[in-house]
């Protein structure tokens, strides 16, 4: 019993946070952080795009709309073409950019449903051990009952063993006293 004490204590009541769930807590907290992480770059990718689809646009209807284009230097013309080709690479980079980072954003999603399910298992655990602290409470509470009846029944024992021994002593006094008697018979006789 006293073993039992000292093992359990008095058996806390209160509920404790296994360690796992803090871990699996920690990594949907640093799951949401790339997924937030990704949304961002993926909203800068689309800024460049538009960026890069609105000088695309804008560039033939300058050199439409420019008078100057007559007037152009060789050199001018031949860096409109480079310019169109430095957006469309930029667009291509772009698009490689936005993709990668639907490939993160579906990787985190991934991560995300993992660490759920492993989350409900470590809470399906902890609601399990909980369960057999409960049990050995219960045990520990029957234990402790246990001892008390057999500590009532012993003082009653020791009770009745007290109540024997006085018995027991009236009857070696009273067994004296007869032999006294029957010794004094004797002499008389």
């Amino acid at each position: 019993m006293v073993m039992l004490r000292l093992c359990y204590g008095d058996a806390p009541r209160r509920r404790r946070v296994s360690s796992r769930r803090r871990e699996s807590s920690r990594r949907i907290r640093e799951s949401t952080r790339r997924r937030r992480e990704s949304t961002r770059r993926r909203r800068e990718s689309q800024i460049l795009r538009r960026e890069s689809w609105r000088r695309i646009r804008e560039s033939p209807r300058q050199r439409r709309e420019s008078p100057r284009r007559r007037s152009e230097s060789p050199r001018q013309r031949r860096e409109s073409p480079r310019l169109i080709r430095k957006v469309r690479d930029d667009d291509e980079q772009v698009r490689d950019e936005y993709e990668k980072v639907q490939e993160d954003n579906e990787k985190v999603r991934d991560d995300e449903e993992k660490l759920r399910v492993e989350y409900e298992k470590v809470r399906d655990d902890d609601d399990k051990v909980q369960d057999e602290e409960e049990k050995v409470r219960d045990e520990y509470e029957k234990v402790r009952d246990n001892e008390e009846k057999v500590g009532d029944e012993y003082e009653k024992v020791l009770h009745y063993e007290e109540k024997v021994q006085y018995k027991n002593e009236k009857v070696r006094e009273n067994e004296e006293k007869v032999r006294d008697d029957d010794e004094k018979l004797r002499g008389e006789y």
